[in-house]
């Protein structure tokens, strides 16, 4: 590469093996044969020698002859992708003599095509003699030994030689095999802003070579199904089902920690106990919330690091608080709430994600747990420089463990569904019927609560706005359902097709589709990352916790949103739409939310902030 950039003037983007960065499919022009895999199945690890000379490369009889022969005398099994226009072609072990046959019996299987992705991956391919195309890419991910081979007339005694490297593997392999003994544990807390980042974590530290097993509760447990290279071990919870809100949030997240804490020692006992020869568990990954999980890993002498799946300047807030209490701000007054944090401008009081929780001191206890660090090595956050650089040098003055910024994370992970709730795919196809930028969408996350007045209300005010408008009702929310069939029927005389309400919706695609110029969000990290990186500018809607803080954020420091404080009527509603979709204002504010976009795909290219500091993490975790 460096040598053909000298004769170039325009950029190379070396970007491969791209089979490996996206979701399987079937794109091939010839038709695959899947017999072979269950042939596959049943040969021993790195047995198999796959012979397969691409779509075009042409052997005659006597070549193909030859080959049949060194293939049967090498004594290996072999698995032969012979194309049906390829002189013999078919089924070649029964087109050859008898005793071809005898010599091979079950050794062998030819197709006329392959599944080449799967056959590569297969734990019983030791080899692949190959025409070198792109393919090469494919088995170099793998790391199989390749016979390179032109299409020429071999002597079937260099065939049968040939065949003979198969025992032989690769340094890379065997690095790669030691890494994969490296196993880490992620204790995520069981609410969907919580598990969804540290699921795409362990997406991302897999793909860097660690065994990954997600120790998770039984109440709001993640799908197995949709992480396939994951293991997975429930932690009992002593919980039944339970309706979260912010009224018992603090409680539910303080049970956990003392009801969770015994079964994962002893489940975790067990692991090192069974499995301590072959794998070493390298660290726990927990979530701020899940601190009982730094008691496990001290009993057990494994390392453990935090992981922060709120904002930088959130966790400022919290390191606040004993300074807070001292200067006598703590608790609140009523009359101060508008005034400014000494120290943490421009948040005032009621930002403080304490502020308005009934049970201020059962949260300030949880905080307090939560946010030391106890004796975990370091904390991983869901961020950017780009986004928090001045908070996470401020946050590191207070800290003596190293800082991992690796965000935003879900856009270094393939598109996965992990949400707890089910995903309304029909509204993809609404979109795709708007202009650019005209849509305004919103949601409030999984936990806030509308009441039947304020559904109501903000159904008129979208109406009124006169913008295309995609709403996410959930089905416990009031209303629920089709709003818009449940309103009265000259509401939906005034909408028409222009709205669209789903229980829920896959919002990073929705974010990411060109007819979205604008987010109503309830400012939770996840939601607000997954906006600023798409470049959406926000209408900052907060509730309870982070959400404040990060409202204040969005609109005051990095100026990609409106902070909404107004009560719930719908010609405000009406306003404030139209602030961000059709005024001058929002037309400033969309500029900078498609700067922020810049800036933050900027971070998680290799050499960017985001991609070396995953680089910095993955040496941490080895080198614990």
């Amino acid at each position: 590469l460096a040598q053909l950039s000298e004769g170039y003037h325009i950029p190379f983007f070396p970007i491969g093996p791209t089979h490996k960065m996206v979701p399987p499919s079937c794109n091939n022009l010839l038709e695959e044969d899947h017999k072979c895999i269950s042939w596959l199945d049943k040969q021993t690890d790195n047995s198999v020698i796959y012979v397969s000379l691409g779509s075009i490369a042409f052997m005659d009889e006597k070549e193909i002859v030859e080959m049949a022969w060194g293939l049967a005398n090498s004594k290996r099994p072999f698995l032969w992708v012979v194309r049906t226009d390829s002189g013999i072609g078919g089924d070649v072990i029964k087109n050859l003599p008898e005793s071809f046959e005898e010599a091979v019996r079950e050794r062998g299987c030819a197709v006329n095509w392959a599944p080449q992705k799967e056959v590569l991956a297969h734990k019983a391919v030791g080899g692949f003699w190959s025409h070198c195309a792109h393919i090469l890419a494919e088995a170099q991910a793998l790391s199989l030994a390749l016979t390179r081979c032109a299409v020429v007339q071999l002597p079937l005694a260099q065939v049968s030689a040939d065949c003979q490297i198969l025992p032989l593997r690769s340094q890379k392999k065997k690095k790669m095999e030691a890494q994969r003994q490296n196993r880490l544990i992620l204790v995520p807390c069981p609410f969907q802003g919580h598990i969804t980042p540290m699921l795409q974590l362990g997406t991302i530290l897999h793909s860097k070579g660690f065994v990954i097993t997600v120790a998770h509760t039984k109440f709001n447990s993640p799908n197995p199904s949709q992480y396939p290279d994951f293991n997975f071990l429930e932690i009992p919870d002593g919980l039944s089902d339970l309706n979260v809100s912010s009224k018992n949030f603090v409680s539910v997240l303080s049970d956990f920690n003392i009801t969770c804490k015994i079964p994962l020692q002893e489940a975790l006992t067990q692991i090192v106990k069974t499995d301590g020869h072959l794998e070493k568990i390298n660290s726990i990954i927990y979530d701020e919330y899940m601190y009982f999980s730094n008691d496990v890993a001290n009993h057990l002498q494994i390392p453990s690091i935090i992981l922060s799946t709120s904002s930088a300047v959130n966790m400022l807030t919290y390191q606040a608080i004993p300074r807070l209490v001292k200067d006598g701000y703590i608790p609140l007054k009523e009359t101060m709430l508008l005034d400014p944090v000494p120290e943490l401008q421009p948040l005032r009081f009621k930002d403080l994600p304490f502020s308005n929780f009934t049970d201020s001191n059962g949260l300030l206890q949880l905080i307090s747990e939560a946010h030391k660090t106890r004796t975990s090595s370091a904390i991983i956050w869901n961020t950017a420089k780009c986004l928090e650089q001045t908070q996470l040098a401020q946050l590191g003055q207070g800290y003596h463990i190293p800082f991992f910024p690796i965000g935003p994370m879900h856009k270094m992970v393939p598109p996965s569904c992990n949400n707890l709730l089910e995903e309304d795919h029909k509204c993809i196809s609404w979109l795709d019927k708007q202009t650019d930028n005209s849509v305004i969408y919103v949601s409030l996350g999984s936990i806030a609560f509308m009441d039947e007045k304020e559904i109501v209300e903000m159904a008129w005010g979208l109406a009124n706005s006169k913008q295309p408008f995609l709403w996410v009702v959930r089905t416990n929310s009031g209303i629920g359902g089709d709003v818009i069939k449940k309103m009265p029927e000259s509401f939906e005389e005034t909408v028409g097709e222009r709205g669209c309400t789903v229980n829920w919706a896959p919002q990073k695609e929705v974010l990411a589709h060109r007819a979205v110029g604008g987010f109503w969000s309830h400012c939770g990290w996840n939601s607000t990352i997954e906006s600023v990186s798409e470049g959406v500018p926000m209408i900052c809607q907060s509730y309870f916790g982070d959400q404040k803080v990060n409202a204040r954020h969005l609109s005051q420091v990095l100026g990609v949103g409106i902070q909404w404080e107004n009560k719930l009527e719908r010609g405000e509603v009406e306003i404030v739409i139209r602030r961000l979709m059709v005024d001058e204002e929002g037309k400033v504010i969309r500029h900078k939310a498609k700067e922020l976009k810049e800036k933050i795909e900027l971070s998680i290219r290799q050499g960017g902030s985001s991609s070396s500091s995953l680089n910095d993490l993955v040496n941490h975790i080895l080198l614990s």
